[in-house]
């Protein structure tokens, strides 16, 4: 159970529905999106509460599908990007449950080094992939792999315009183009 904050009148962070505000209109236009099979982009201006409303948006989403949230701010490349991706898929499937071993087993056929974080005991997944192509190729996998689930998957991309800054060229494109040749009947994304 999470404490109660002293101010009841946050303006940072998300804490939980219990003390989020306002934004119903923006989290229903949301989540029907999702389930139309539609991807968003959530474009403002900083520290309006995009994140805060994603996080709020996962707690709306039916019980049978996946949230994972992925901040790519302090990413630098696409083999960066791929790192953090995993990480966070690795962290939202729970180890223990079914999807999170079956994840696993298919994440170890990428050749990853899994390392788990000393002071959260979260899993960091790294690759040590030298060549552009081969970093594509796993994040394609990887999400084709979760299109494949049983289950929805909501990825929110949090700081997409990181990816701006990238020295592959076209990411952002190359990355929506995945997405839309999967088909999205499984897997939708938030950037």
């Amino acid at each position: 159970m999470k404490k109660k904050p002293a101010n009841p009148f946050l303006t940072t962070g998300y804490h939980s529905p219990e003390y989020f505000c306002d934004r119903e209109k923006e989290t229903g236009q949301l989540l029907s999106n999702l389930q139309n099979g539609s991807n968003t982009a959530l474009v403002s201006i900083r520290r309006i509460g995009k994140t805060g409303l994603i996080k709020h948006l996962f707690y709306q989403l039916p019980e049978n599908w996946r949230s994972i949230y992925v901040d790519i701010l302090a990413t630098e490349n696409l083999s960066q990007f791929l790192n953090v991706m995993a990480s966070a898929i690795m962290n939202a499937l729970s180890e223990k449950g079914n999807p999170g071993k079956r994840f696993l087993n298919f994440l170890k056929t990428l050749r990853p080094v899994i390392r788990y974080d000393p002071l959260t005991n979260t899993p960091r997944v790294s690759f040590n992939q030298q060549q552009t192509d081969e970093t594509e190729t796993s994040i394609r996998s990887i999400l084709s792999y979760l299109e494949k689930q049983e289950f929805d998957v909501v990825i929110a991309i949090d700081e997409f315009q990181q990816i701006t800054n990238y020295p592959e060229r076209n990411t952002d494109s190359w990355l929506r183009g995945i997405v839309s040749a999967l088909g999205r009947d499984r897997l939708k994304l938030i950037f």
